[in-house]
């Protein structure tokens, strides 16, 4: 039997169920759930955005955003993935034939008002908790800035924010070495996760 597709859709259910089956201290995994937020309500999330992210290089960024965060509550009603939706969408917005990491920066570079709009809208629909207030260009407001430099007032106090302010330089120059170096070390990618 041949093997499945590598589509950006499928790499990312496969990042989201990875996530969510890793044994880790705080959050839901096997035999770790809550009232109302299990494993199966971050499996059909995962199952629910694959296709919007395999169609995010041919959208603008927002709205791949804000239609992930449309499936989810089609599947489920609590915020199970609106942080990985944030982190997955500017890297499945890069096409596989470019090379990630300067794709990623021109996906960055281009994001509009427009894109703001639509992640504040999918941001307030996912109701995530603790969400605070923001001096400017609060979530509740209406933007007036492209996404990447309302992420960038929010860098300080938000590690998704910070990612869109620095070409995600957290993941690439510590979290894939790291994650790579577990991999090996330990020969078991839960350990990695």
């Amino acid at each position: 039997m041949p093997d499945p597709p590598h589509t950006i859709g499928t790499l990312a259910q496969v990042a989201c169920t990875w996530e969510v089956m890793a044994r880790k201290a705080g959050n839901v995994c096997p035999g770790r759930e809550f009232p109302g937020l299990t494993v199966h309500d971050f499996l059909v999330s995962a199952a629910a955005i694959a296709p919007v992210l395999e169609q995010a290089p041919q959208q603008p960024l927002g709205v791949t955003i804000l239609r992930s965060i449309e499936e989810t509550r089609k599947v489920v009603n609590t915020n199970t993935n609106l942080g990985i939706v944030l982190l997955l969408a500017p890297l499945a917005s890069v096409p596989l034939d470019r090379p990630l990491r300067p794709g990623l920066c021109e996906v960055l570079a281009r994001t509009t008002v427009e894109d703001s709009r639509n992640v504040y809208t999918a941001i307030r629909l996912a109701k995530p908790g603790g969400l605070g207030e923001a001096k400017e260009q609060d979530v509740r407001d209406e933007p007036t800035l492209p996404l990447r430099d309302v992420m960038a007032l929010a860098k300080d106090r938000d590690l998704i924010a910070a990612q869109y302010a620095t070409d995600f330089e957290i993941l690439f120059e510590a979290g894939v070495p790291h994650f790579i170096d577990r991999a090996q070390h330990r020969k078991i990618i839960e350990w990695a996760i």
